[in-house]
């Protein structure tokens, strides 16, 4: 009856399309996967294209209010005139990830559109056809690219997972499986809903829910669904709106939000202070949690929009606010009761009478070691005294050398453990915003990074204790001809990678993305067994604002800095892959960034610019010429060296959206994913 229909054995017509009078006579399947019906005419009554579900193919467009549903039905995007956005269930008035249209004219007579390309790029036009880019702005806001772009001849889809996340997949036809070449959220506590009711999202160091203080989950085998109350909130008198403080209690909460479930349209006079916010929360039926902005500003928003609980919660370094959860006063928490205490206390004390004399042996001990004691860094930084730094450094003696921070010197524990001691020589913040990201920083732990193993803050010397690195830089390495640690070229590949993995790892893996804003062969150290570990990560964090926005000066080094830093656009974690980028090309060239002599100079393939030139030299299929002097050219991978030539070449395009993540530069590192054919760099008149 010229329907095209959906059946089941069980349930029959279970969908179908309402084209039974439009005098369908046969059904199409184009190239590009539209499914069409058409009449006898050829003209099509239905087409797939126009009623997409959770996936874009190529060449399909979102029109207008169409959307995009994931196959759970939890996500959405959507778009108007003004923004395309994505939508948790439930939360439709703010997204957690949008493209805003700067220039969006309501007046506009069609529906605005999003654009699929066959090569691998998103871009958003108005309903009368003009880009949604801002020609004032040179950061393009309204396109977004694969990391494969420009290629074509790819099998591509865009889809909105169950998670929430928009990804760009692209067919790797070799391995029969999808890559995922773009998304849209980085961090994934971003996305809305990620947790249940009361849930909140913190990463350990993925990604996870847990459920707070006072609460449960209600399927532990499943920690994305709702928490409940361990003791239910007493219930407030029937017509009224206040209630007895008394019968509740607050659950503190550091740096943690339930996101866009106020229900006060404003926040409470500001400034308040925590107690006011803390008792107004208590006194009002409504209110579920309270957030209490840290930093001194006074900012109080009572939370609980929705009376069955609160969602979006997240847990990160980058949350200001401190949040008092409310609970019922009869939850034990974690005192507990009385009798539990009394055991507990009990046990204690034996304990400590036990232990007590092996504790005084250990004091005597550690005193006859010059009054220091052996340190366990695992539960966070050491604090040290100025003093006790100037005993281990022998009164700062032996300088290792200094950069734009400080001044950094060799020293020793009293157990015989190497450190390295930084004494910072900028203007820092005040000691406790210092101490706690410090503290932040002290707990960062990966085998390519350098450990921070303690501080020191008395008056205004501070100062940061790392491990030490006994070979020195991969500038030292490279370039400064030192033939008794000469780096063949299987060492020069894991060093690139372990670099790459130390990156990845302060940029997606962290509690908060941590951008290191000046990679460079000096800020790479070699261990004992020339393991790369990435020195200087998050010390812009701790200087004073007024001193970390002296970009030129303190924020990265010519030559590795992105094209973004220069020409005052947003900075992301796309400025550190350039800055790799540059480091990769070195170590593989074993050529510094510039090489300033006349006969480069005045060469014609930029042999003096060392991204040019080597853009110029793999477009000629001149790899012998890139493949540094030094190296035995028998033992040098040429298939390795060519793919990490082409990744380096797309960490330094001059676009930042067109560079890949650098959790994508170790997959290609790895050959886990494929390497396209790199664009031009295209560098040398910005730089």
């Amino acid at each position: 009856d010229g329907r095209l229909v959906l059946t089941s054995n069980a349930a029959g017509i279970i969908w179908g399309t309402s084209t039974s009078t439009l005098a369908v006579t046969k059904a199409l399947l184009q190239e590009n996967g539209n499914l069409q019906l058409l009449t006898s005419n050829g003209v099509p009554v239905w087409q797939s294209f126009e009623r997409p579900t959770d996936t874009l193919l190529p060449y399909q467009q979102l029109i207008g209010n169409t959307r995009l549903v994931s196959s759970n039905r939890k996500y959405d995007l959507r778009m108007d005139v003004s923004r395309v956005a994505l939508y948790s269930q439930g939360y439709w008035l703010e997204p957690y990830w949008k493209i805003a249209n700067d220039n969006h004219s309501d007046s506009a007579v069609s529906p605005p559109r999003l654009n699929f390309s066959t090569s691998g790029m998103l871009s958003f036009f108005d309903g009368n056809g003009s880009s949604w880019k801002n020609p004032d702005k040179v950061y393009d806001t309204a396109q977004r690219y694969a990391l494969d772009y420009p290629e074509i001849g790819l099998t591509r889809r865009l889809t909105l997972d169950d998670d929430g996340n928009l990804r760009i997949y692209t067919l790797d036809e070799i391995k029969n499986r999808w890559l995922i070449t773009w998304q849209a959220v980085l961090l994934e506590c971003d996305i809305f809903g990620k947790c249940g009711r009361f849930g909140i999202c913190t990463y350990r160091p993925t990604a996870t829910c847990i459920c707070p203080p006072g609460f449960h989950p209600t399927n532990a085998s499943d920690p994305s669904q709702d928490c409940v109350y361990n003791t239910p909130l007493t219930k407030c008198p029937t017509g009224q709106n206040s209630t007895d403080p008394r019968n509740f209690k607050m659950i503190q909460l550091v740096r943690t939000d339930f996101q866009y479930n106020d229900y006060n349209s404003h926040p409470l006079p500001n400034p308040s202070s925590q107690e006011d916010c803390i008792q107004r929360c208590l006194r009002e039926c409504e209110c579920l949690g309270a957030a209490f902005q840290m930093g001194g500003a006074g900012i109080c928003w009572l939370k609980g929009l929705d009376p069955s609980g609160l969602f979006n919660g997240k847990q990160s370094v980058d949350v200001d606010n401190v949040f008092f959860l409310k609970v019922s006063a009869k939850d034990p928490g974690q005192n507990g009761p009385r009798i539990a205490l009394f055991i507990t206390t009990l046990v204690l004390m034996v304990f400590l009478l036990v232990t007590c004399f092996m504790g005084l042996c250990w004091i005597i001990s550690a005193r006859a070691r010059n009054n220091m004691m052996d340190l366990d860094f695992g539960s966070g930084p050491a604090i040290f005294t100025y003093q006790q730094l100037q005993n281990f450094t022998d009164n700062f003696y032996d300088r290792l050398g200094s950069g734009g921070f400080g001044t950094v010197y060799k020293g020793r524990l009293p157990n015989g453990t190497l450190v390295a001691v930084k004494e910072l020589e900028m203007a820092m913040q005040a000691d406790k915003q210092f101490q706690a990201e410090v503290k932040t920083l002290g707990k960062i732990h990966h085998i390519n990074l350098v450990r921070l193993l303690g501080y020191c803050y008395e008056d205004n010397r501070k100062l940061l204790v790392y491990e030490y690195m006994p070979n020195s830089s991969l500038e030292k390495l490279l370039f400064l001809n030192d033939t008794e640690h000469f780096c063949g070229w299987a060492s020069r590949f894991n060093i690139a990678l372990g670099i790459a993995r130390g990156i990845t790892y302060l940029h997606d893996e962290c509690q908060e993305c941590i951008l290191h804003c000046d990679i460079k062969p000096q800020n790479i150290l070699l261990d004992e067994s020339f393991i790369p570990k990435v020195a200087d990560f998050g010390l812009a964090k701790l200087m004073k604002r007024e001193r970390a926005l002296s970009v030129t000066t303190v924020r990265g080094t010519r030559g590795y800095l992105a094209p973004e830093w220069i020409s005052d656009l947003p900075i992301t974690t796309k400025a550190d892959v350039y800055s790799f980028g540059m480091v990769l090309l070195e170590i593989i060239s074993g050529r510094e960034k510039y090489l300033m002599t006349i006969s480069a100079i005045n060469s014609e393939n930029n042999r003096w610019c060392l991204s040019d030139w080597a853009y110029n030299m793999y477009q000629a299929g001149d790899l012998e010429s890139i493949v540094d002097k030094k190296l035995v050219r028998e033992e040098v991978d040429l298939v390795q060296f060519k793919r990490l030539l082409k990744v380096a070449l797309w960490c330094i395009q001059h676009d930042a959206n067109a560079r890949p993540s650098m959790g994508k530069v170790v997959q290609m590192m790895e050959d886990t994913v494929q390497v396209p054919e790199p664009l031009s760099p295209n560098l040398s008149s910005e730089i």
